[in-house]
Parts: structure tokens; C-alpha cells; sequence
């Protein structure tokens, strides 16, 4: 089932800063990316980086003033699923660590 994902946001940096983003859609095999759309404001300097466990990338920057970001997607998402009926409830101190990164 294809998903829709567009979003919008803006900053100001007063001064040259660096800024690291993570904002795109990951091309994994439980989804595909069908199309996709990125624009930015100017940066000073740009790198794309991989996201942490090799899950999309990141984008390290360094920009200046207002910075704007437009991006959206199509996605086609591909991932079995279990039945949530059949999962028993879990009270959030008991989550594990790497559940609440």
C-alpha cells in the first residue's frame, strides 16, 4: 500500500552553525521509495551521512540565516505485521532500553 509523506519545515541560524538533519524516508526492504522530492536553502557546506544501524542517511551542514527544507514521498511499505489483537499490553517502565532510545 503506497504512503504519502510531505512535510515542511524552517529555521534561522543567527550565525554559521553546523546542523545535522534527519528527515527522508529510508529505502529498506520492508518499504520502497516510489518517487521522492528534496529542496533546501543554500547550504555552506553539505554531506550525506549514514543514519545510525545503516537506515537511511543523514545530511551534516553548515548554513547560515533562514533555512528552509521541502521534502515528500511516495512510499510503498511491504512489512508483515502481527496481529495486535494477540499482543499483550506492556506498562512503559517496563519497555526496554533500546525501546525508548
Amino acid at each position: 500500500m503506497p504512503v504519502a509523506i510531505e512535510t515542511r519545515f524552517s529555521f534561522h541560524l543567527p550565525q554559521p552553525c553546523d546542523v545535522l538533519l534527519q528527515f527522508e524516508a529510508a529505502d529498506i526492504p520492508e518499504q520502497r521509495i516510489v518517487a521522492s522530492d528534496c529542496s533546501m536553502s543554500e547550504a555552506d557546506d553539505l554531506a550525506r551521512v549514514p543514519a545510525k544501524d545503516a537506515i537511511g542517511e543523514r545530511l551534516w551542514m553548515r548554513a547560515h540565516g533562514d533555512f528552509e527544507v521541502a521534502y515528500s514521498a511516495t512510499v510503498e511499505v511491504d512489512r508483515m505485521l502481527p496481529a495486535i489483537e494477540t499482543l499483550a499490553p506492556l506498562e512503559p517502565h517496563d519497555l526496554p532500553g533500546e525501546a525508548v532510545e
